[in-house]
């Protein structure tokens, strides 16, 4: 199909094949948390993403955290002290 009268066009996209893309891009939220461990006192930063699903998606790790799954989502621990971080 080409570029008639009858399929809008913005920079070489469809219109509608533009703003869908535009929608499902604006609908994902990233944020950063920063991490401290409560017994070393260890930080630092997480980087997270939700699409429009209730769990959040774990981009970043930093170095010394890991990530454990619980039945509410992804939780922060300390690599050494095994315990949950505080936010």
């Amino acid at each position: 199909m080409g570029k008639g009268a009858s399929t809008p066009y913005w920079n070489g996209f469809r219109t509608q094949e533009f703003w869908r893309f535009r929608q499902a891009v604006a609908m994902k939220d990233q944020w950063n948390e920063t991490l401290r461990c409560p017994v070393c006192d260890k930080t630092g930063r997480a980087s997270l993403s939700q699409d429009n699903g209730d769990t959040p998606t774990i981009q970043l790790v930093p170095d010394g955290f890991k990530v454990v799954s619980t039945r509410h989502g992804p939780d922060f621990y300390c690599g050494v002290c095994d315990v949950a971080v505080k936010p």
